[in-house]
């Protein structure tokens, strides 16, 4: 999380299997320090998964991000995970969008 600057990752068994939930750097953070290198990511996730299908509309994913109060998206298509969309990712593209048209 540290080195890559995102505070959130999909948790799963393998890259072919179902996301089982995500886990975030607030997670972490509040599980206490002498704990951090023995507890298990299943024990500290978040397993509620709020997805949005890869070909919605921006607007949509904004709306869902902004009412379920999270940073991010699992983006699913034909109930596979292809990616994620963030609140940066989303606001990066607006910002974009009025600067270049």
């Amino acid at each position: 999380m540290f080195k890559t600057k995102h505070m959130g990752y999909p948790v799963q068994e393998s890259h072919a299997s179902p996301v089982l939930g995500v886990i975030t750097f607030s997670d972490v953070r509040r599980t206490p320090e002498p704990e951090r290198g023995v507890i298990r990511v299943r024990d500290v996730m978040t397993s509620e998964i709020i997805a949005i299908e890869a070909d919605a509309d921006a607007f949509d994913a904004f709306k869902l991000i902004a009412s379920d109060n999270v940073g991010r998206l699992i983006a699913i298509d034909h109930g596979r995970m292809v990616g994620i969309v963030s609140r940066t990712d989303l606001m990066r593209s607006v910002q974009f969008r009025g600067a270049y048209g």
